[in-house]
């Protein structure tokens, strides 16, 4: 009988084998749809840049004698056939330490009588980052010491040679160094600027044009850079990145270490990562400054042309330094004027805090301005006597460093407006409006 059953079992089992193999051979599968998780576009079209296309003069003042003078932007036409075209290409050498800014040479008959150069930097430079823009030589162990905000050359009488003149920004030091041009070629590049606005001043703090400017008001589409490609782009591993309670318009995530703040009020992002800073070491200026153009890089680029704008802290020791970039608008088929946000919007900087050469805190705007749709309107910014009177009435009037033509930017749903307005720089580095 047990065989009986054996029989059975193993004719059962030969025969489901079979079944099974024929399935496999000639059945036809059956697959299940999954549904695919949502594709995140991580790339920011954003450009890359290098040392050269972010630190440049923010003005050239050209010097014609007669007490008359006129100011050039950066990226136009007759700033880069001086700057670019002329000076980048010359040596300055044997820069010495001659005196202080009340020495020898009386700079305001220098500044009315003689034909001159000014350069301008929006902030102190150290000089190991001027000589990455300029051939600067320099013996002596003082110059690394110090930060640099106006270089001036002047046609002196001199035939035989041309003196540059480097100021610190503290107003307590002037270097002098031996430059490779010559008088005639001075006078050549200042007559570039012989029918441009006229400008006069007063003290040579910030000079202001004898006339209306003419000027344009724009209006440009944009688009913005979603939470998702910037949580991509900013975390080592996004999908550990968590958000936490929205707060007034403010989505923030966290992957326990870092953290993401994006605010759709202000079209902007702070990035934070407080344990990338070590605890002690020197800060290396420079260091620093390469450090944060290569960060900027590989997380979102540029989208457009920027200016350092600020290089503070400058004291030997501090614990982290911030670096502010200041965007202008020299990339659209519009004025070269710089975007200035008195009420500390972010549209128009990019902001970094750096100890050692590692990013600690990152501030962008999430916009990307289109270069199509771009709307006009011609405009003027007033200058002459109506001016100087608008600046008579400001209250903080002792406190300006510098008057310049800016944007103000009013940023709508789907476009930003930008208005000419004259922008004031203070003292103590903010900014403000002439109304």
């Amino acid at each position: 009988m047990k065989e009986k059953w054996k029989t059975i079992l193993l004719t059962v089992l030969v025969a489901a084998s079979l079944v099974q193999s024929y399935m496999l051979a000639y059945g036809t599968p059956k697959f299940e749809t999954l549904t695919p998780t949502e594709y995140v576009l991580t790339e920011l079209a954003g450009t890359k840049a290098e040392l050269k296309d972010l630190v440049y003069p923010s003005q050239i003042i050209l010097h014609f004698g007669n007490n008359k003078h006129t100011v050039l932007g950066p990226h136009r036409n007759f700033y880069r056939m001086i700057f670019d075209d002329f000076l980048q290409l010359r040596r300055f050498d044997n820069l010495t330490k001659v005196s202080n800014a009340s020495g020898d040479l009386d700079w305001s008959q220098i500044r009315r009588d003689n034909t001159g150069i000014e350069l301008r930097f929006r902030d102190g430079m150290p000089f190991d980052v001027l000589k990455n823009l300029l051939q600067v030589n320099s013996n002596d162990p003082d110059a690394g010491n110090d930060f640099i905000n106006r270089i001036w050359l002047f046609d002196s009488g001199d035939t035989k040679e041309t003196k540059a003149y480097f100021f610190s920004d503290n107003s307590m030091n002037v270097y002098e160094a031996k430059a490779d041009v010559r008088p005639a070629e001075i006078r050549e590049k200042v007559a570039l600027g012989e029918y441009l606005p006229n400008y006069t001043t007063v003290s040579g703090v910030y000079y202001l044009p004898d006339g209306n400017l003419d000027t344009v008001s724009y209006e440009i589409p944009y688009t913005e850079f979603s939470p998702d490609q910037w949580k991509h782009n900013l975390f080592v591993d996004p999908s550990i990145a968590k958000p936490l309670p929205n707060r007034d318009g403010t989505q923030i995530y966290t992957d326990g270490k870092r953290g993401l703040q994006i605010s759709s009020v202000q079209h902007g992002l702070v990035y934070s990562d407080p344990i990338a800073v070590p605890a002690n070491g020197k800060n290396d200026p420079k260091g620093n400054l390469m450090a944060a153009v290569q960060f900027v890089n590989q997380h979102g680029g540029w989208n457009g042309s920027y200016l350092l704008s600020s290089f503070a802290p400058k004291e030997e020791g501090s614990d982290a330094q911030t670096l502010e970039f200041q965007q202008y608008m020299s990339n659209f088929p519009i004025d070269n004027l710089p975007v200035v946000n008195p009420d500390k919007e972010i549209f128009g900087t990019m902001k970094l805090t750096l100890q050692n050469g590692i990013v600690s805190n990152y501030e962008r705007s999430l916009i990307n301005l289109e270069t199509d749709g771009i709307v006009k309107t011609t405009s003027s910014l007033i200058g002459g006597e109506p001016l100087t009177n608008m600046l008579l009435r400001y209250e903080q009037r002792s406190d300006i460093v510098n008057v310049f033509p800016a944007y103000q930017a009013i940023i709508g749903k789907k476009t930003v407006r930008l208005i000419p307005r004259w922008a004031l720089e203070l003292k103590d580095g903010t900014y403000d409006f002439l109304n």
